[in-house]
């Protein structure tokens, strides 16, 4: 039975002391196998997903730094991996920026935003690192200088854009942590801005792995990060996917449980000794921890 949540209006988050178990009455997302073009990224969720563009500033004007992806989960704020805004999150604003494009497709996008603050993770902050944990602590948030969810926009037929987990305008999304045992055999989704995909919107869809560790059948701890498969077709050009969404759907209702941080190869034993190499992909995911700072980031307490 799902536990009761309460729903914090101010900033259009669930209870973080709520943990949710949803219904096991799954829907398949509708993607190709080994993901595709977002074909309208104007449509829910894809909406809320930003590319996202760090600059320099030069004594010849911006220079372009490494891209990377984020998603909208407040009314100014975007959520991405830390390591996106690093080591810029150490230095004055005005020597740095992030452009925030909300659903670009190549040539069309929701607006043009440009950052005015950012915030990491405490972990990332610290340098807590787990070689069993990869992404646990990479995560931060990008703060825009005023709402951009509530006002009309012709493009969306003068609806406000919203953003994922608006109580009102967020679509059947949610943003709030779920129980670490019921994402483990479910399908995910990603989207993002993969390298190489000619800065068009990519979705897949993948397994989650790695969220519970175990010793044996004994369940020890629950990690703060998750590996999944949903990156895999698109190797090193997965790059530019970091601080994508990555959600789960079941009932009609996407419920966002990651932000994608890295990718990287292992080599699988196969019969007779032989190895293949397997693309992972790395994720935050979304812990009651992660959960309650995110929360402290947009309600301004740090």
């Amino acid at each position: 039975m799902r536990e009761r949540v309460t729903l914090e209006r101010e900033v259009g988050l669930l209870s973080p002391h709520a943990l949710l178990t949803p219904s096991d009455s799954a829907r398949e997302w509708e993607a190709e196998t080994g993901g595709q073009k977002v074909s309208n990224t104007f449509d829910v969720p894809f909406r809320w997903v930003c590319k996202l563009q760090v600059e320099e500033s030069h004594a010849k004007g911006w220079a372009e730094m490494e891209p990377a992806t984020g998603v909208l989960v407040g009314p100014r704020h975007v959520l991405t991996a830390a390591h996106a805004l690093d080591p810029y999150y150490k230095k004055p604003t005005g020597q740095w920026r992030i452009i925030v494009r909300p659903a670009f497709d190549g040539s069309r996008d929701l607006g043009e935003e440009i950052s005015s603050d950012v915030r990491v993770s405490k972990g990332w902050r610290e340098g807590w690192k787990d070689v069993t944990d990869p992404g646990a602590y990479d995560y931060g948030m990008i703060i825009l200088p005023s709402d951009i969810s509530s006002k009309p926009r012709e493009e969306l037929k003068d609806n406000p854009l919203g953003h994922w987990g608006h109580p009102t305008l967020g679509y059947k999304t949610l943003f709030t942590p779920l129980k670490a045992e019921y994402l483990e055999g479910k399908s995910i989704y990603c989207a993002g801005y993969p390298r190489g995909m000619k800065r068009a919107m990519w979705v897949g869809s993948g397994m989650p792995s790695h969220i519970l560790f175990r010793t044996g059948k004994k369940i020890v701890r629950r990690k703060r990060g998750m590996n999944h498969t949903a990156l895999a077709s698109l190797g090193e050009d997965a790059r530019g996917m970091s601080g994508g969404p990555v959600w789960l759907k079941t009932d009609s209702t996407l419920y966002l449980v990651g932000i994608n941080t890295s990718i990287s190869q292992a080599l699988i034993e196969l019969e007779g000794g032989k190895q293949r190499k397997e693309w992972r992909a790395h994720a935050a995911r979304v812990t009651i921890e992660f959960f309650n700072e995110v929360s402290e980031w947009m309600k301004g307490r740090s």
